[in-house]
């Protein structure tokens, strides 16, 4: 049990990191290229609200415990 704890815990952080990095870039907007294709905006806000369903998930999961 407190090993399905430690790793909701660590899902939380690594998704909380990545929605804050993905809204970081769409509120600033700092250039992003893959292969020399600039990532349009709207790709981190959809990024975004993808990475937050999953911060609840699991935290929704952890409460549950």
């Amino acid at each position: 049990m407190t090993n399905l704890k430690s790793v909701l815990k660590l899902n939380i952080l690594l998704f909380s990191l990545i929605l804050l990095v993905h809204l970081y870039r769409a509120i600033f907007y700092f250039p992003a290229q893959i292969y020399g294709w600039e990532v349009p905006r709207w790709i981190n806000l959809i990024f975004a609200v993808i990475a937050s369903i999953f911060v609840a998930i699991n935290y929704k999961a952890l409460k549950e415990l």
